[in-house]
């Protein structure tokens, strides 16, 4: 019997292929935990779009410039083409700062963004590396704004039930 020929409740989805599967499966581990992940892309879809918006503003502000020295001046000479020509350039100048500007946020950003995730994963792999060692009593703290803090938290816990249950045993041992 296929899976056409089965009978299937509505509500439920029958997947019909490996590749199905596999897609869904890149979906769902692409959005681990969508509230921490997409509150950072919103971020910074945010500030793209303020500094995007910021250049556009200034880039019409050029142009009305040289629509007003166009419709007041009927007759181009040398002294309104160069005003056109530093308006022209003054538009570019304003492009390209602009994007500077968003690609120096963007870096800044990511660096910051990254410093809060490989910096406490490093501290951990540090601690997993002691409790490894049986040093159940080793210490080691994150940042209050880091993004690996619950993980930390759970850590120092299962060392606390290491430290109780290795005292326990070593008792258990004694006697």
């Amino acid at each position: 019997m296929t899976v056409q020929d089965q009978q299937v409740p509505s509500g439920v989805q029958v997947i019909s292929s490996p590749a199905d599967v596999r897609n869904k499966r890149r979906l769902k581990n692409f959005f681990v935990k969508p509230k921490f992940q997409l509150k950072y892309t919103y971020y910074q879809v945010a500030a793209g779009f303020a500094f995007f918006g910021t250049t556009v503003f200034l880039i019409n502000q050029k142009l009305i410039e040289i629509d007003v020295v166009l419709q007041n001046n009927v007759v181009i000479d040398a002294l309104i083409q160069q005003q056109l020509h530093n308006i022209y350039t003054d538009v570019t100048k304003i492009t390209l700062i602009g994007f500077a500007c968003y690609v120096a946020f963007t870096f800044v950003y990511a660096m910051l963004l990254t410093h809060r995730v490989s910096g406490p994963m490093i501290s951990i792999v540090a601690f997993i590396d002691e409790l490894k060692k049986g040093n159940y009593g080793f210490e080691r703290k994150l940042r209050r704004g880091d993004e690996l803090v619950p993980i930390s938290k759970s850590l120092h816990e299962l060392a606390q039930l290491l430290r109780r249950k290795s005292t326990n045993n070593q008792n258990k041992n004694v006697e």
